[in-house]
């Protein structure tokens, strides 16, 4: 009798146990499952803008410390005749090339604060949005009331005051750059935790 009651016992135990085991399995592999769903999502939602951003900021980046090192001294090297032609093209060539990135930069900065991705602190995200105010406002109260200027002819003190000014932009811009890549590096290195 005890012995059919062990014999008779050890296929239940082992059906209980293999239950136990599948029922585990099942909920591991809905976790599984349900985390992979989840860090697609993100990465679908968050990844593509945050390389947006970066890739705005970075070309901004690259272009102002052109126009610092490069561009803006040479001006004083135009002829004084030709001088307010060259600034008035200037102004009307330059303007879509930074306008758009500027709005994309903008857009993106904004679409962060308000819907701040996972693993990137707010102060980081209102950082950026910060730097982006610097940017437009030294551009519009600084930088084109200098261009309006120089478009009606040379001024040294104006050109000077151009070249100086500008320089809130480069270094502001530069670290925006710095600040979109650690936002990457930040959600980066979350996805990967939550894959693990």
């Amino acid at each position: 009798m005890v012995a059919c009651v062990g014999f008779c016992g050890s296929p239940i135990i082992t059906a209980n146990t293999i239950k136990s085991e599948l029922l585990w399995l099942d909920r591991t592999s809905l976790s599984n499952s349900f985390q992979s769903k989840a860090h697609h999502l993100t990465n679908s939602i968050f990844m593509p803008l945050l390389l947006v951003q970066a890739a705005a900021s970075l070309y901004l980046m690259g272009l102002i410390w052109l126009i610092q090192i490069v561009h803006y001294p040479l001006m004083s090297q135009v002829s004084r005749e030709n001088f307010a032609q060259y600034e008035q093209l200037h102004s009307r060539w330059i303007t879509p090339i930074v306008a758009i990135p500027m709005l994309i930069e903008l857009a993106c900065c904004i679409l962060l604060v308000v819907n701040r991705p996972p693993a990137i602190p707010a102060w980081l995200t209102w950082c950026g949005l910060a730097l982006v105010v610097v940017i437009w406002f030294s551009t519009f109260l600084l930088q084109v009331p200098c261009h309006t200027r120089l478009s009606q002819g040379f001024d040294a003190q104006i050109h000077a005051q151009l070249v100086s000014t500008n320089w809130i932009r480069t270094l502001a811009w530069s670290a925006r750059a710095v600040v979109a890549m650690g936002m990457i590096y930040l959600f980066w290195k979350f996805t990967a935790q939550v894959i693990e």
